[in-house]
């Protein structure tokens, strides 16, 4: 006869672990036993952990563990390490080390270095071989003080300290003045006479000077000379050339009058009247230029210079006319160039 076993529920004998099975039986009604496994759990994974944390530095990389551990059992799931890249350095201020000083002539360098505010070491080197930098100074060039001078020479002195450099030169004149220094020479024993009204000086006669190129001067007794007097060289037949200065305002009456030998006369920007016969009868003159300050040429200026060819007038066309006056039938035949920007 067919009969049918009983059963009772399954009891748990051994509960399952996250790694192990378990055990669990039920039993029949006829005393036997039926086991059967339970399956392990496995683990329940928590949130990641960090262990044996190292700190990355300015140069050198950092890492740490990434941990996760089960929730159930607390055992150990995975472990795995993270490398943390190197900061790179925190680069400050720029500070100068190793200076050596320009002098005049030398140059001077100092080592331009950057350091690293985190770590304190130095960061501004050169990538492929480590050197640091190094800036060069230009020399200084010399202070040079102004110049002194005596009736030869001039020379100049380094004013820096520590520098002892000199130059000296012999003058390189034009006319009577040092291109250089400018020193000038002016001829001597002039005569003259001082205007107490204006304080100022009026030349007034070759007196014992014997040069055949008078350099009137543009101050005497510490008065400004604006003034050639009238008949101030009438008849001088030596004098070959006249320089007035820029401090002279007007050309007297017959001033240069019948200076037959007269071949050039230097007439600066800032005189203002040619006076009548001023340059009368100066049969060598050939050319004259005439500065834009002139204002009025008197009568007879130019008459007798039978020689002159050529006036360049530094004004235009327009001021010439109002300026000429009776001059023109003088300058009959000699060729007025206006505009003239030469020397």
């Amino acid at each position: 006869m067919e009969h049918t076993h009983a059963y009772s529920s399954w009891v748990v004998v051994d509960e399952p672990t996250c790694t192990e099975e378990g055990l669990r039986e039920r039993t029949y009604s006829c005393g036997e036993k039926e086991t059967e496994q339970i399956v392990a759990l496995n683990h329940t994974p928590g949130e990641a952990v960090r262990e044996n944390e190292k700190a990355p530095t300015c140069t050198e990389k950092g890492s740490y563990e990434e941990v996760v551990y089960c929730t159930v059992c607390e055992e150990e799931v995975s472990r795995k390490t993270i490398t943390v890249d190197a900061l790179d350095h925190t680069p400050g201020e720029a500070v100068r080390e190793n200076e050596v000083a320009a002098t005049c002539t030398t140059a001077g360098s100092y080592e331009e270095v950057v350091y690293c505010t985190v770590c304190e070491e130095e960061e501004h080197t050169c990538s492929r071989c480590q050197e640091t930098e190094t800036q060069t100074i230009d020399a200084l060039d010399h202070a040079w003080s102004a110049y002194s001078f005596d009736e030869t020479n001039h020379w100049r002195e380094c004013t820096r300290a520590g520098c002892s450099a000199k130059e000296e030169a012999k003058h390189s004149f034009t006319r009577n003045t040092c291109e250089t220094c400018g020193y000038a020479f002016y001829s001597e024993g002039l005569l003259y006479e001082v205007n107490n009204d204006t304080d100022t000086v009026t030349i007034t006669g070759e007196g014992t000077c014997s040069d055949t190129t008078i350099y009137i001067p543009a101050v005497i007794d510490e008065k400004p000379v604006t003034e050639i007097g009238n008949y101030a060289f009438l008849r001088c037949t030596s004098l070959k050339e006249a320089v007035i200065p820029q401090s002279v305002t007007s050309i007297g009456s017959s001033a240069f009058n019948y200076c037959t030998s007269l071949k050039e006369i230097v007439i600066p920007e800032g005189v203002i009247s040619i006076s009548n016969s001023a340059l009368n009868y100066c049969t060598s003159l050939k050319e004259v230029v005439i500065p834009q300050s002139v204002t009025s040429i008197g009568d007879s200026a130019f008459d007798g210079c039978d020689e002159l060819t050529t006036v360049y007038y530094r004004g235009s066309k327009e001021q010439w006319d109002s300026i000429i006056g009776s001059n023109k039938d003088a300058l009959t035949g000699v060729q007025i160039i206006c505009d003239y920007k030469g020397e």
